[in-house]
């Protein structure tokens, strides 16, 4: 039992006990399946012959973390809608490096900004480039499951280094074995039930509180719909 009162019933544990093992068997199918491939292309970038919509997923998935699904609600509840500003540099920055540096990284053969370090500076400044993103990815990384697992522990009593533990070990399986391709189907997988988790909530949501119009005007009423201060 949770501090909130809160536990998981025999289905709850089912239900997630099937999300992880799906994601798991993912990662052993492409491991399986690509075995006889020695080419790091073929690992790495599924030698670029996926097809553009679960690349797409993956990627929208992949930007849309546990951590923003918890935190932009809350931030919004507790400080209003001003955080919404932010979907403007959200809906830019894609559409930039769509026109400025991929068409760079494509023309010159890479598939990585480190790729373009090296070729426009040196290796020093590939090598400083990678340890800089991947010490802000490794802190990034580590709140990321953190902050969803404690949520989780709220809702469900399960131990909170029991649920960082097994989605760790489950991620660290199928991104390791699977490859480019497990991760990216894994990733659309997990972006139908983070679909249909959202959808379910709202749904609930509107039906236990009256509707639309009043979840608005509590929230309006409340100072929460302010976007200029």
């Amino acid at each position: 039992m949770s501090e909130s009162g809160f536990t998981f019933s025999v289905v709850d544990y089912v239900v997630f006990g099937l999300m992880l093992f799906l994601s798991f068997a993912i990662g052993i199918y492409y491991a399986y399946r690509e075995r006889n491939s020695k080419s790091a292309n073929e690992y790495l970038n599924a030698t670029k012959s996926m097809s553009m919509l679960p690349v797409a997923i993956s990627l929208c998935v992949t930007y849309e973390s546990s951590l923003n699904l918890l935190s932009i609600p809350a931030e919004i509840y507790l400080y209003g809608s001003m955080v919404s500003w932010g979907l403007i540099a959200t809906i830019a920055s894609p559409l930039l490096a769509a026109h400025i540096f991929v068409p760079t990284y494509h023309a010159a053969g890479i598939t990585s900004v480190y790729d373009y370090l090296r070729l426009r500076f040196n290796r020093v400044t590939q090598i400083l480039g990678t340890l800089t993103y991947m010490s802000g990815a490794l802190v990034y990384s580590g709140v990321n499951m953190y902050a969803p697992a404690i949520a989780f522990e709220a809702v469900s009593g399960f131990n909170i280094w029991g649920s960082i533990l097994s989605c760790g070990v489950v991620c660290v399986f199928y991104t390791t074995f699977g490859g480019f391709k497990g991760i990216v189907w894994t990733d659309v997988f997990q972006s139908f039930v983070i679909v249909i988790g959202v959808i379910a909530v709202v749904i609930r949501g509107v039906m236990i509180n009256g509707g639309f119009a009043e979840i608005w005007n509590a929230a309006y009423e409340g100072g929460r719909i302010d976007f200029v201060q």
